[in-house]
């Protein structure tokens, strides 16, 4: 037997829980559960040939890339291949009455495609972005320091959104449903 706090739990969740079921009948799923993480997605993302980059930035980001595409090393015949452009900006923030900057914001912006290395034909495309921000102090090395920090960062956030971006595209590929 409910007691009356139970009812009252119960009256309070079943708009909830009729939301929820009316969802999941309509083939609703999370972005960032299952869809991106199918294991046909997964398939697909491993099958991805990351194009070397120029520069630092360039390098970590391709590290990153590689690493959540292909955990488990370059793939033999990629089925695909990732090319990258990417741009830096900087911008002072915080300005002292001498005009110096301390705090600077990093942009980085990367245009990513997708080719079907069969075919050459562009599967799909975007631009991620990001910012990250370090301060910057009187010393030399400390300020070098917190740049390459705050661009390795960047790399990270924006690896993370390109590799889902990919993955819910080929989730969508492989199960398309109504729009």
């Amino acid at each position: 037997m409910l007691c009356s706090s139970g009812i009252r739990f119960l009256k309070r969740a079943a708009p909830l829980l009729a939301l929820m079921a009316a969802l999941a009948a309509c083939g609703f799923q999370p972005l960032y559960g299952r869809i991106a993480d199918s294991e046909r997605g997964l398939k697909h993302l491993a099958a991805i040939e990351v194009l070397p980059l120029p520069e630092r930035l360039g390098q970590i980001l391709y590290n990153e890339l590689r690493d959540r595409l292909t955990p488990r090393g370059v793939p033999r015949s990629p089925a695909y291949k990732l090319s990258l452009a990417v741009s830096l900006s900087r911008v002072g923030l915080s300005v002292e009455r001498d005009e110096s900057a301390t705090r600077i914001n990093l942009t980085v912006r990367v245009h990513y495609v997708l080719t079907n290395t069969e075919t050459g034909k562009t599967l799909t495309d975007g631009t991620a972005r990001t910012v990250a921000a370090f301060n910057v102090v009187q010393s030399e090395f400390a300020n070098i320091a917190a740049e390459k920090d705050a661009e390795a960062r960047a790399a990270r956030d924006i690896s993370n959104e390109i590799r889902t971006r990919l993955g819910v595209y080929f989730s969508q590929v492989a199960n398309p449903g109504p729009r």
